[in-house]
């Protein structure tokens, strides 16, 4: 029953999240508008009072008139060039955490009219840590033409930093009115910016002890693998399977394409699996900068291994045979969407994960991160006050406290 109450309890929060953002974003919206009239009103108050004052000079009353007709004739402009406004958003793949992330805003103006008052709502999400940030970009660009405005994105916290834009406005040189434009779906209207771990050494590692073994005699049962000496099953075709796996003489005897599945070996396999859920942004700090520290550890060493993250309600999981595969694999490991759920989907359809050994690098271990690893020898790191039946850090000093971890 509680395991029912979470995912529900989670999205509940999330729904709230997600209107506490619209609230706070029409607050901000109707703040700006109250902000652009009080000097509306008090240049246009001026140019009354002066046109009162001197009520035989003419020339005194284009002042006004142009106050007056500037904003509603902007807004009758910005209305036709509106649907014929298009933006797109790019980003750089990768930086360290801290620093700048180049961005840019291409805009792209098909009308005839220049618009020099052009102002873009950007929202950032951290998907690693769920932090959200509202930035406003204001750009121009000429009558037919295409215009790029560069802006950088900062994030303190490693993750994916994903950018959305909320709106975009057309507006007249005092703010007065804004004219939305439209959204065309084949634009590229977010971009992603990935902010990387920081990585300390760890000394404790013996490359004897994680080898994969691929003459070992014991296998997870049910479980696919990459051992082709031992056959895990027969089945017929489906597409995307290789050719290399049909089974040729199963095949002529049955009338149709049968292939075999390779075992999966257990004794001396090892995975490392990395869960951010329920941390804080300097605690999932903490356990990224833990896993791919390891994970460059067992690399450097020659070690193969596999590298786990649980991922939108599912346990997804990456092959690490070589250092040079590490780099794309970091990037993939903090791309993920902390998910409770995961663990407890996973072993309903497949069961335990049927590694050896598995490196557990997390806050909580959870009931159902329990059955996920059952069977295997854990060895768990968890970013939290320490019981003398797991390896504790914290996220305070974490780098000198598994700098010589038994792993």
């Amino acid at each position: 029953m509680k395991h029912n109450q979470k995912p529900a309890k989670k999205k509940a929060a999330e729904i709230g999240d997600d209107f506490a953002g619209k609230k706070d974003f029409a607050q901000r919206c109707t703040l700006r508008r109250i902000a652009a009239a009080v000097p509306y009103l008090s240049i246009l108050f001026c140019c009354a009072i002066t046109a009162l004052k001197l009520p035989s000079s003419l020339a005194v009353l284009f002042p006004l008139a142009a106050v007056l007709l500037i904003p509603p004739l902007c807004f009758v402009f910005n209305c036709f060039a509106a649907s014929k406004v298009e933006l797109s958003v790019k980003a750089s793949s990768s930086c360290s955490r801290g620093e700048n992330c180049r961005c840019e805003i291409i805009l792209r103006n098909e009308s005839i009219i220049p618009l020099p008052f052009v102002r873009c709502t950007l929202i950032s999400t951290n998907k690693l840590n769920g932090e959200n940030r509202i930035s406003v970009i204001r750009c121009s660009v000429s009558a037919l033409s295409e215009n790029r405005t560069e802006f950088s994105v900062k994030s303190m916290h490693c993750g994916s930093v994903s950018l959305r834009v909320l709106r975009t406005e057309l507006t007249d040189c005092f703010g007065l009115f804004f004219k939305k434009t439209r959204c065309c779906s084949s634009l590229r209207t977010d971009a992603k910016c990935l902010f990387m771990p920081m990585v300390f050494d760890i000394d404790a590692v013996r490359n004897d002890t994680f080898s994969h073994d691929i003459d070992s005699s014991d296998y997870a049962p049910g479980k696919r693998g990459s051992d082709h000496s031992e056959v895990l099953q027969l089945r017929p075709y489906e597409q995307g399977d290789s050719l290399k796996q049909v089974h040729w003489k199963a095949s002529c005897k049955f009338d149709g394409l049968i292939v075999r599945d390779a075992s999966f070996p257990i004794v001396r396999s090892l995975l490392i699996c990395m869960d951010v859920s329920e941390c804080t942004a300097a605690e999932c700090d903490a356990v990224s900068d833990a896993a791919v520290s390891v994970c460059s550890a067992l690399s450097d060493s020659g070690t193969a291994f596999a590298l786990a993250r649980p991922q939108c309600g599912e346990v997804e999981f990456i092959d690490i045979d070589t250092s040079d595969e590490l780099p794309s694999a970091v990037e993939w490991l903090i791309e993920c969407e902390p998910s409770e759920s995961a663990f407890t989907a996973y072993v309903k359809e497949h069961g335990p994960c049927g590694y050896g050994k598995i490196i557990f690098i997390g806050k909580e271990f959870s009931h159902s991160a329990a059955e996920f690893c059952a069977g295997s020898n854990t060895k768990r790191l968890l970013c939290r006050a320490g019981d003398g039946t797991f390896t504790a850090f914290s996220p305070d000093n974490y780098a000198e406290e598994l700098s010589d971890v038994e792993l």
